[in-house]
């Protein structure tokens, strides 16, 4: 049921599939390969899967509970601009939950960051 794009290795492509998995039959097993997708588009930049992926780490659905991991993943999203003043808003309901600690471990995930480029790109520039 994975879409080509998915395979190839671009962020729309891994978008499109992680949605297809998810709304085709939204079971648990489902959750965890949805969000395999949009971890691999949001590890490219890409500010949409960044939120999705915030949102599963923040309610644990299809990975584990992570406060931590949804903070940054929200912070990316806000720094990307696309959805800045809605992934702020996010980050920030995140960020009432944390301790300090947290916080800073989070911040350090979020400047340590460098966005992978896609196999796609990758098979360009060979």
């Amino acid at each position: 049921m994975v879409s080509h794009g998915g395979r190839a290795g671009t962020s729309d492509g891994q978008e499109g599939s992680a949605l297809t998995i998810v709304t085709a039959t939204a079971s648990p097993k489902d959750y965890v390969e949805s969000v395999k997708w949009y971890i691999k588009a949001a590890e490219q930049g890409s500010a949409k899967a960044q939120r999705m992926v915030a949102e599963s780490y923040y309610e644990g659905q299809g990975v584990p509970r992570d406060i931590v991991e949804a903070y940054k993943w929200a912070s990316l999203a806000t720094l990307s601009g696309e959805f800045g003043a809605e992934s702020a808003e996010f980050r920030n309901e995140i960020k009432s939950h944390m301790t300090w600690k947290q916080v800073i471990e989070a911040k350090k995930r979020v400047s340590a960051f460098v966005p992978k480029m896609s196999s796609a790109t990758n098979e360009r520039m060979s």
